[in-house]
């Protein structure tokens, strides 16, 4: 693999990381808890569980919330 190769690969994961926080935002915002922690346990399913990581992080960062342990 190239490194220009490596660098798409990882701006591919972050735009994929950076839609699912969106969705997740979606469902906050009109107050679906139950429904963005469904997607969020597709996500870590689908995606593994460093992807669901990111967007818990990205979450917890854009509301104010603490992150999650290790």
């Amino acid at each position: 693999m190239t490194t220009g190769q490596q660098e798409t690969e990882q701006q591919q994961r972050a735009n994929r990381a950076l839609t699912h926080f969106h969705f997740c935002l979606g469902f906050l915002s009109v107050g679906d808890v139950s429904g963005a922690n469904d997607y969020l346990k597709d996500v870590e399913a689908r995606d593994g569980w460093q992807m669901y990581r990111s967007v818990c992080d990205m979450i917890a960062v854009h509301t104010g919330v603490p992150p999650l342990e290790s």
